[in-house]
């Protein structure tokens, strides 16, 4: 987990102890200043260290968690809704599945012509595509590039009407 701009949030250390010792297996990367701290720390310049953290989350490895910086609007009239929405969802399935004691694997797709599937669980080599939609009346359509590539166990979009259920089912 990349936390960047860690110096903006309230008692960063204690939140990072607690991390650190109730998330077993979780790597943080801190960073109070974007890239520039991590380029200092390894002697590497700012754009590469940029590049490594773009790639990281790009293959799912890292996601940036960025510090609220005034941004205090209301859900519905912010710009990010859709991307703090998947977030959310991302990140309480995958807790969801490290409670149940899931065994399997956890992805993110895209192509470079920006065809993308949010989130797949891969288990016993057969995958399950989640869209996640904040319109619960717009339907997913799931690549076919990734449908013909990889054997689907299931292919769901979640939205608001159906996201209790995705969240406590094992």
């Amino acid at each position: 987990m990349l936390i960047d701009e860690a110096q903006l949030i309230p008692d960063i250390g204690i939140s990072l102890k607690r991390i650190t010792d109730y998330i077993e297996g979780v790597r943080l990367i801190v960073s109070g200043s974007s890239a520039l701290e991590p380029a200092q720390i390894t002697g590497a310049d700012k754009e590469t260290v940029e590049r490594y953290i773009d790639f990281l989350e790009k293959a799912f490895i890292i996601f940036r968690l960025n510090a609220v910086i005034g941004n205090f609007q209301p859900f519905e009239l912010r710009t990010d809704k859709g991307a703090l929405w998947e977030n959310y969802i991302i990140s309480e399935r995958i807790k969801m599945l490290n409670y149940s004691q899931f065994y399997g694997n956890y992805y993110f797709w895209r192509t470079f012509r920006q065809q993308e599937i949010d989130f797949i669980e891969e288990q016993d080599g057969r995958f399950s595509a989640f869209e996640f939609k904040l319109n619960s009346r717009k339907e997913a359509r799931f690549s076919r590039s990734f449908t013909e590539a990889y054997p689907l166990k299931e292919a769901r979009t979640i939205t608001p009407g159906n996201l209790e259920e995705f969240l406590l089912e094992e």
